[in-house]
């Protein structure tokens, strides 16, 4: 059985080569924000907001080598007491977007990690569809990393990295690979 899932783990791995020149220009909108003073800023649900989390780390620290530069990442997440506050008071569905509009400016990149993609129909990630949608209103351009058929966030984001498949392992797999290939292109 584990034979069966390295070996599909290994084809999801082996297929995203495709996404070379896609990560090459989220490289390079990463560097142009930071350029500009800007911040990238990251969410995510689930397994996707532990990749949120873990991507930050890596461009506000470091990913391999400790003598590049940071860049100026945040978790729209991280805030626990503004996660808890909003939700309680009001809705989760809006949490994204009220941080959007708390610390997003013109210019910055959000960078946002679904395995759906997310689904008006069935509510899944209207959270993030939501920041998405506000960001663009403010200027700010959007990179989704999606999973099974891209969802909501593939038809509004700027820059998708779609890895079509249905299994959320395989998807999260694919996108932390795919983030530490962005890293590699920044640190090298």
């Amino acid at each position: 059985m584990l034979n069966d899932f390295f070996k599909d783990s290994a084809k999801v791995i082996e297929s995203l080569t495709e996404f070379e020149q896609l990560c090459g220009v989220i490289a390079e909108r990463i560097e142009t924000v930071h350029a500009r003073g800007n911040s990238i800023l990251v969410a995510g649900n689930g397994g996707s907001c532990s990749d949120s989390f873990h991507f930050a780390g890596e461009l506000s620290c470091t990913y391999d080598k400790a003598t590049r530069k940071a860049y100026r990442a945040i978790c729209l997440q991280a805030n626990q007491a503004a996660v808890t506050a909003w939700s309680n008071d009001f809705d989760f569905i809006s949490f994204y977007e009220r941080q959007i509009q708390a610390i997003g400016r013109q210019g910055d990149l959000l960078v946002l990690f679904s395995t759906s993609g997310g689904c008006l129909k069935k509510n899944r990630s209207l959270n993030l569809i939501s920041a998405a949608k506000k960001a663009k209103e403010l200027g700010i351009e959007v990179v989704s990393f999606v999973g099974k058929d891209g969802g909501e966030l593939a038809k509004i984001s700027d820059t998708v990295l779609h890895v079509k498949n249905s299994s959320t392992a395989m998807v999260q797999q694919a996108h932390i690979t795919l983030a530490h290939a962005i890293c590699e292109l920044l640190e090298n």
